[in-house]
């Protein structure tokens, strides 16, 4: 093939590409505004984290949406699942998920500012997820095929969390993904597939140590107690 017909092939994708991302923020924004309001601007970081080092998202774009439902808070990433711009199209999806964070405790944030909200917990753990999943994406999916629930640990700003949710020494929290919601789908259709919804619920150093004492089945038995208990997927820090 000429050098100029790779050229114009190129540019061809490209221009496939862009079509793409513009379809799947059509159908993001869609998605959204069925689960609430939509804050009318998006969560994004002046300097974008991979630029410094950090874990690089599939379109590059680093963005988050707060969704205020009839009882709830949400925060939810967009762009996970974005075409990546190094691997189109064997990627249309990106890595195939965004990730969210719901919570009932978090009437406080509804009627504030972007700046307010970025410094709050529930941002700060959800954001911190999304990064680590981002970087983690190919593990993750491998360990999604085999677990129906997975954990990690991220590391936080000191004090963010009320000590039972965060460990002093090492300033980490502990969450749980994957969690069924009872009323926000696990999938969604996309235009170019269908993209996992995963849901992060915080938990409690307790709850950690826990499940740490039982490898293998302590996850799930904690995730199948949230869900008979009613607390599902929801996040929350009230005593």
């Amino acid at each position: 093939m000429s050098k100029r017909r790779k050229a114009l092939k190129a540019v061809n994708l490209e221009q496939q590409r862009q079509q793409l991302l513009e379809d799947t923020f059509e159908a993001r924004r869609r998605l959204h505004e069925s689960f609430g309001r939509v804050e009318p601007y998006v969560f994004g970081k002046i300097v974008n984290p991979a630029m410094m080092g950090g874990p690089e998202w599939p379109n590059w774009r680093q963005a988050h949406w707060m969704i205020h439902r009839t009882n709830s808070t949400m925060i939810i990433s967009d762009g996970l699942s974005d075409a990546c711009q190094h691997s189109y199209p064997e990627n249309p999806t990106g890595f195939g998920f965004e990730v969210y964070i719901e919570t009932k405790d978090a009437a406080d944030l509804l009627n504030k500012t972007i700046s307010d909200v970025i410094p709050s917990w529930l941002y700060q753990v959800v954001d911190a997820v999304s990064q680590s999943c981002a970087e983690y994406h190919e593990l993750l999916l491998e360990r999604l095929a085999e677990h129906t629930y997975l954990s990690q640990e991220v590391v936080l700003s000191p004090n963010l969390l009320p000590r039972q949710y965060q460990n002093p020494a090492n300033h980490t929290a502990a969450v749980i993904l994957g969690i069924p919601s009872p009323d926000i789908p696990a999938w969604f259709e996309a235009p170019g597939g269908r993209v996992r919804l995963m849901s992060v619920k915080l938990i409690s150093q307790a709850d950690l140590q826990r499940m740490l004492a039982r490898p293998g089945a302590g996850r799930t038995e904690l995730a199948e107690q949230f869900i008979k208990d009613g607390s599902c997927h929801f996040s929350s820090i009230a005593s």
